[in-house]
């Protein structure tokens, strides 16, 4: 079993090939209060492509699909899939208990992320923090949620498949690997973290495991609109009442209401 830790772009190790291959990568990166810069701005279209696009959009818009106008979706995870990640959210969490590091919150939004990573590692043949385009943890969560504010650590993981072993001892091996490098220790023990996500893919022959921690949610939602006033409740300075709190030149009766004039 080999391990490595480094904040730059990260190799996979050969390992020996009589050894159940384990690898685990970690880098934490502190995301601060800056988003990521705007795409630049598309062409303009000419008038012609803009009817037929605005024709399009009224025929989808008359239909009953109600996905018609909603964004892609990430592909469904198999069964295997689906378990592991279970077992690995499960695993996680005692070993955070085990060592006295508080609670950490499922968060569908670095799951997505981290589920996106993993897949792509998959589909393009390679481990690493970073993408082949040079886009690490910060850039990906960034670039879905440009308003997050806080830190975030990543670890990933890549095991040889052993059709005999379950998903729970593949998720147990995944993070007593961790837990047994400082540095990445150090990242899945981090008091600061209280959200993670992860996601998992495999290739038939070996499985990607991403793991994201972040001190803050991926997403706040809005504080709600400040309440209107009841307008019952709003006190209104009349002019023609007396200095004395007395209106229209009346006279407070000694139980504190108010005496009419001439009474």
């Amino acid at each position: 079993m080999l391990l490595k830790a480094s904040h730059h772009p990260i190799d996979v190790i050969s390992r020996p090939a009589l050894v159940a291959a384990l690898v685990a990568l970690m880098v934490a990166t502190s995301f601060g209060l800056s988003a990521m810069s705007p795409a630049a701005a598309q062409s303009i279209k000419p008038s012609s492509q803009l009817e037929r696009e605005a024709a399009d959009a009224a025929d989808r818009a008359d239909t009953d699909d109600p996905e018609a106008e909603e964004e892609p979706q990430d592909d469904p995870e198999t069964e295997e899939i689906s378990e592991l990640r279970k077992a690995l959210y499960k695993a996680v969490s005692r070993a955070r208990k085990s060592m006295g590091a508080r609670k950490v919150e499922q968060d569908e939004g670095f799951e997505s992320i981290a589920r996106r990573h993993a897949r792509d590692m998959v589909e393009r043949g390679y481990m690493a923090h970073r993408s082949p385009e040079g886009d690490g943890p910060r850039e990906r969560v960034f670039a879905i949620f440009p308003d997050f504010i806080g830190i975030a650590g990543e670890n990933i993981a890549m095991r040889r498949i052993r059709p005999d072993e379950s998903a729970a001892d593949t998720a147990l091996g995944a993070v007593e690997a961790w837990v047994d490098s400082p540095p990445h220790r150090k990242n899945l023990l981090d008091q600061r973290h209280g959200h993670v996500g992860i996601g998992v893919a495999d290739n038939g022959r070996a499985t990607y495991v991403v793991m994201l921690l972040a001190s803050e949610p991926s997403y706040r939602p809005p504080p709600p609109p400040e309440p209107r006033p009841d307008p019952s409740s709003v006190i209104i300075d009349d002019p023609s009442s007396g200095a004395d709190g007395t209106s229209g030149g009346g006279k407070p009766a000694e139980n504190g209401a108010e005496t009419p004039p001439g009474s």
